[in-house]
């Protein structure tokens, strides 16, 4: 892996729609730990207790013989932006996050301005201006990520957190004709799912909904993490009039890189109809550099993030119903804190050095070949909650490396789960 450490200053650049990239920074909102409940747990207690053992070992994919990160350079200019997601069209990139100088109180937000910063075709910010600050708004935006068709339309995920809730977060979604409206229109109000429609999906009319890290998985479904279910993904089924539950991924507990929390990235990329390449974010709760429970929170706790991939499959029954189940999941995280060298100059890169080692990752452009192959991911994960870096990861050698043999469902009671859940498909 190349890492490069210090770039000189660079001048004041125009736009130039062949080579120029953009980013769109917004505040940050540390509502990460201030769960709340919002989707009762069914009755298991008459099914067989279930260990870690029990998600078989094949879940997981061989590792990987060589780095799959294979270049690291921070992006110059990136003071407290942070948590950026991608778009690109016409030959121009940009890129949404946000942008924080100072930390709110534990468990409070931590708001700041979005922020429209100009790069170079090096990839490093020459100019920054705000588009949007959070003085007097009812709802906070966190963590966009963007999911572009080729059409140019734009479904971007958010997390929508209502102040008058006490900051309790809500997926939400912005809908995009073509991600220009960001640069020419005023920024749009996100559509709030907080709560199930009337659908025919396995929940009931008016379920309140809650959660954190929206993200598209196609055009019609999208995926977050429901308050207090740390390994689970919920699918939902999204159209202009309705709501619906299609199916939650629950994930291992013994993941290495995410034994506390698992979390969405980027949306997928479909490799075919079947396949999608996916990136993940988990979370280790640690004491003097070890995991421990993280359920059971002391002073000297610190919260550790990694990036992780998977395999992420849809499957469609006889009926035409849609599911969803991951397997392949890298044993090793392809990016940790630790992947970043320590920044000079007694530069910070944290907001709460003394509870998190943060490490994001919102947004990336992948790169195809002639064929149509994925072969590359450009991600742009951050460095605390201040830095932002560019990585480019070796997605055809994950890819390969998936064993594509392997079953994708646990041993024992996700017939009984599925039943309780209403599920027609197994919840993995």
């Amino acid at each position: 892996m190349t890492i490069i450490l210090e770039q000189a200053p660079l001048p004041r650049l125009g736009p130039d729609p062949a080579e120029s990239v953009i980013l769109l920074a917004r505040p940050l909102v540390d509502s990460c730990f201030e769960d709340q409940a919002a989707w009762p747990e069914p009755d298991v207690s008459s099914l067989p207790e279930v260990t870690y053992e029990d998600w078989p070992d094949n879940l997981f994919a061989p590792e990987l013989d060589q780095d799959p990160i294979l270049s690291l350079r921070e992006v110059n200019s990136s003071e407290g932006i942070f948590n950026v997601t991608a778009l690109k069209i016409k030959g121009v990139r940009y890129l949404l996050g946000r942008q924080v100088e100072e930390a709110a109180p534990w468990g409070q937000p931590d708001t700041g301005p979005l922020v429209l910063a100009e790069l170079n075709s090096d990839g490093d910010i020459v100019y920054t201006s705000k588009v949007w600050t959070p003085d007097g708004q009812a709802v906070l935006i966190e963590d966009p990520r963007a999911d572009q068709a080729e059409d140019d339309t734009t479904t971007i995920g958010v997390t929508a957190v209502r102040r008058q809730e006490g900051n309790k977060a809500y997926p939400g979604l912005i809908i995009l004709r073509s991600p220009e409206q960001l640069l020419i229109e005023p920024f749009p109000e996100p559509r709030i799912i907080d709560q199930f429609g009337g659908g025919e999906g396995t929940t009931p009319v008016s379920r309140e909904v809650g959660g954190k890290g929206t993200t598209a998985i196609d055009k019609t479904n999208i995926m977050y993490r429901p308050e207090r279910m740390n390994h689970t993904l919920r699918v939902l089924k999204v159209t202009e009039d309705d709501v619906a539950h299609v199916v939650d991924i629950n994930f291992p507990k013994n993941i290495p890189w995410a034994q506390y929390k698992i979390g969405t990235t980027t949306s997928p990329v479909w490799l075919n109809d079947r396949e999608a390449y996916i990136e993940l974010h988990g979370i280790n709760a640690t004491v003097d550099g070890q995991v421990v429970d993280g359920e059971v929170e002391t002073d000297n706790m610190i919260y550790e993030y990694a990036i992780g991939t998977a395999r992420l499959l849809r499957t469609v029954d006889e009926a035409g119903n849609v599911s969803f189940s991951v397997d392949n999941i890298s044993r090793a995280a392809i990016i940790t804190p630790d992947s970043f060298p320590a920044l000079t100059g007694g530069r910070q890169v944290e907001l709460h050095p003394d509870k998190r080692r943060a490490e994001y990752n919102c947004g990336a452009i992948s790169t195809r070949d002639a064929s149509g192959e994925l072969v590359r991911r450009e991600l742009f994960p951050n460095q605390g909650d201040k830095r932002t870096w560019y990585a480019v990861v070796d997605a055809k050698a994950i890819i390969a490396n998936w064993d594509r043999s392997i079953a994708t469902q646990p041993k024992r009671r996700w017939a009984g789960l599925a039943k309780l859940y209403g599920q027609t498909t197994p919840i993995i």
